[in-house]
């Protein structure tokens, strides 16, 4: 009698082949799950983030105003898109720290809130100096001075100052849009040298 052998003992099965067929899917839905999950986070660690930006802005405005000093051949001139005045500034071209100006300005067309420091070199010749982009995307910007008025016998803001003297504080407020949100900003930082 002939014994009926099976042609392949490594024969795979229905059930089997279902099975494999299955576990690639799931093992491909982790492997996709986790790939866009590390992208997702790749892409909001790298997205900008504006208080970061605003943050550096305030910190430069603020070292710049407490350095700010009386003095007569550069005058205190501000606006309420535009104000400058004498502080510390570490020269370029001297390798040190020395009496200049600084010039922050709201450009309307490109939307930049512009720095612009100048040595007394760059004062004295009238050159002009290093320029910095400190925000973009600035649609709203506006400056404010605080005073004591004497003849009211109160303080006060106001939006230009054309005195000789320093205010005693500098209220800044701007609107940020970034990813089509819009951010609001208001500081206000005293001037040690007025009191």
């Amino acid at each position: 009698m002939r014994c009926i052998q099976s042609k392949s003992k490594f024969a795979i099965t229905l059930i089997e082949l279902l099975i494999v067929v299955m576990l690639i899917g799931i093992l491909s839905l982790v492997a996709y799950a986790t790939f866009s999950s590390g992208v997702r986070i790749w892409q909001r660690f790298n997205q900008p983030i504006p208080e970061e930006d605003v943050n550096i802005f305030f910190d430069r405005l603020n070292s710049d105003l407490r350095n700010s000093f009386r003095f007569k051949d550069i005058a205190f001139v501000g606006r309420q898109d535009r104000f400058e005045f004498p502080t510390l500034v570490t020269s370029p071209r001297l390798g040190y720290k020395s009496v200049g100006k600084v010039i922050y300005v709201y450009n309307t067309d490109s939307e930049a809130l512009i720095r612009e420091q100048k040595d007394f070199s760059h004062i004295y010749t009238q050159e002009e100096g290093v320029i910095q982009t400190m925000l973009r995307n600035v649609n709203y910007f506006k400056v404010q001075y605080y005073f004591f008025d004497l003849q009211k016998r109160r303080y006060l803001w106001q939006e230009d100052w054309p005195k000789d003297d320093l205010p005693l504080a500098v209220r800044v407020e701007f609107q940020l849009n970034y990813a089509d949100k819009t951010y609001r900003f208001k500081r206000t930082f005293d001037i040690p040298a007025s009191s």
